[in-house]
């Protein structure tokens, strides 16, 4: 047997040709922008709003990285998590959301 015909947790992803990992690793695609299309391909299996709400906590973090300049998007992103009552903890030395 091979991992990527298997899933560990649950039957989320089963549904799909592929795994969205194989996808992702032979696509070359960033950790964050990855996890940003995990949460969001299993939201109406899983978590519901709560992966939305971590999908868009990637997105915060890829704009905050990427397009450090757009601080009216990290702004609005940053307030739709606070406003929906997401927790936050503070990372090392990261500013974490505030």
């Amino acid at each position: 047997m091979k991992a990527f015909d298997t899933q560990v947790g649950g039957t989320h992803y089963s549904k799909y040709k592929i795994q969205p990992t194989e996808f992702f690793i032979a696509n070359d695609i960033g950790f964050a922008e990855a996890n940003v299309c995990k949460y969001m391909l299993r939201h109406k299996d899983k978590d519901g709003i709560k992966d939305i709400l971590k999908a868009i906590h990637y997105i915060a973090m890829i704009v905050e990285k990427v397009y450090p300049d757009e601080k009216e998007i990290q702004e609005g992103l940053h307030k739709v998590l606070k406003e929906k009552g997401v927790v936050v903890v503070k990372q090392g030395n990261s500013p974490g959301v505030s």
